[in-house]
């Protein structure tokens, strides 16, 4: 089994010349005409790590780095989409750090501060998800492999 890298390229020969084209390959998904619209503004923004998302339109900027439905459906959203490991991961993570803080806070007398925190986890996977879920369908990443390259 081949280690993954989750920040390497797609690999060899996928989009070569001979092959498909990265456009040809995102209309070919299984996967609704707006999330090939998104993948297409996500690889015009230059691939999962949008560093040409600064040369999109405004509007299509917004469209790449925000997910409203997964602000309001975080945990359920990701398991629709098929990530269910990675949003598990993320809820356990984001809960914990909600119940340090709530206890800090509370400590410290700014104990009405904590009904806020629980915004902050939609936020996360409102940011994310569109590029998460470009990983998954547009560049193969297996569902949990990048946990593997995490840990090690």
């Amino acid at each position: 089994m081949s280690k993954f890298n989750p920040r390497a390229a797609p690999p060899p020969g996928l989009f070569d010349s001979d092959g498909p084209t990265r456009e040809t390959h995102i209309m070919s998904l299984p996967v609704s005409v707006r999330w090939k619209a998104i993948f297409l503004l996500i690889d015009k923004a230059g691939g999962a790590t949008l560093p040409s998302v600064a040369d999109l339109d405004p509007k299509d900027a917004l469209k790449v780095k925000w997910n409203p439905l997964a602000v309001v459906l975080w945990p359920i959203y990701y398991v629709y989409l098929g990530m269910w490991k990675k949003g598990l991961l993320a809820v356990i993570l984001a809960l914990l750090a909600i119940w340090i803080a709530a206890v800090l806070l509370k400590g410290f007398g700014f104990g009405i501060l904590v009904k806020p925190l629980f915004i902050l986890p939609g936020m996360y996977f409102g940011r994310y998800a569109n590029v998460d879920y470009y990983r998954r369908m547009v560049l193969g990443e297996p569902e949990g492999e990048w946990l593997k390259a995490l840990l090690k």
